[in-house]
């Protein structure tokens, strides 16, 4: 529905429509057109469809940016540590409880992970 500042614009119904769905206020699009002159309806629903679909673009642009995703070689060396640690995995879950405390004695282990394996784990000193 149009508030009585809306009607005041000259825009139609269906560009009133996409601004309000991309939130963009209609002054400033009002603003915006005065710089292209005069537009038929489909012209302004058009211009409207196209801005909102770069602001969206950008908006979506800025984001990733934002997220800074890892180096090639940041992600090689998290890549590692995972494989490590799936391979420790692999050793313990192939283990009996005497091995894992054997394992946990020597100190390739730590409790933590023993205990994903077998939650009774304790080391009798």
């Amino acid at each position: 529905m149009q508030s009585s500042s809306d009607r005041g614009l000259g825009l139609p119904d269906t560009v009133l429509t996409e601004l309000g769905r991309a939130q963009i206020p209609p002054e400033k699009f009002a603003a915006l057109l005065s710089a292209f002159g005069r537009l038929s309806e489909p012209g302004q629903s058009f211009l409207a469809e196209r801005i909102i679909k770069v602001s969206q673009t950008y908006e979506l642009r800025k984001l990733v940016e934002k997220q800074q995703f890892p180096l090639p070689h940041q992600q090689r060396g998290w890549l590692n540590r995972v494989g490590a640690s799936a391979s420790g995995l692999r050793y313990l879950a192939s283990r009996s409880r005497s091995q894992l405390r054997a394992a946990f004695v020597e100190g390739r282990y730590n409790r933590r992970w023993a205990t994903l394996f077998c939650p009774s784990f304790t080391v009798s000193p």
